[in-house]
């Protein structure tokens, strides 16, 4: 089963963000998938609403980390997970993107052009549930450590996940961000350590 993931909070969007979000992916997709928010409003739109503890210590966007443990959201053995932000805006078909097969143990993502340095995107994970715990088990031995020395998630992750990350390049994609355009053509390339 596919399961596209999201995190909201109060704050820059409202929770009918949420449902709309989901509801474009359903208008420009034709693959089954179970909706699944972790959010401090009840009151998504989602298939399950997992809480967003308020005196957590884990900061909003991490908890995204949260998927990444087999434990969470329903997850069966051999689920995809997909997790995006929900400042996407979903502009065309994607079902090439959601179908994507991803291996084991591996992270599939798209290249962020805004990021010139980091060239990775910290809104669209996926990968095959069960794979990737590692992420999540590391984080959450230290959670205030990590937030500290890597604020950004994106750093994180690719500092757990060197040579295992996987980058669409050159398939078809139709998602906006809010504030910018992400609409172009991706293909697979693997991220080497460099030394």
């Amino acid at each position: 089963m596919l399961k596209i993931c999201t995190v909201y909070h109060k704050g820059l969007y409202t929770p009918d963000y949420v449902g709309k979000f989901y509801r474009a992916i359903k208008r420009n997709s034709s693959i089954n998938f179970q909706r699944v928010c972790i959010s401090d409003d009840p009151n998504v739109e989602a298939d399950f609403v997992l809480p967003l503890n308020p005196h957590s210590n884990i900061k909003y966007h991490w908890h995204k980390l949260k998927f990444f443990s087999p434990q969470f959201a329903h997850q069966m053995r051999g689920d995809d997970i997909i997790i995006m932000d929900i400042d996407q805006v979903i502009t065309g078909n994607i079902d090439e993107l959601l179908k994507y097969p991803v291996e084991k143990g591996k992270l599939l993502t798209y290249e962020a052009w805004w990021d010139r340095i980091l060239k990775k995107n910290g809104g669209f994970y996926k990968f095959k549930s069960g794979t990737l715990n590692h992420i999540w088990d590391k984080f959450s031995l230290n959670p205030e450590f990590w937030q500290l020395n890597y604020y950004n998630l994106v750093l994180y992750i690719k500092n757990i996940m060197v040579n295992k990350i996987m980058f669409l390049t050159k398939l078809k994609i139709n998602i906006q961000l809010k504030r910018y355009q992400v609409s172009g053509y991706l293909n697979i390339q693997t991220i080497e350590k460099k030394i």
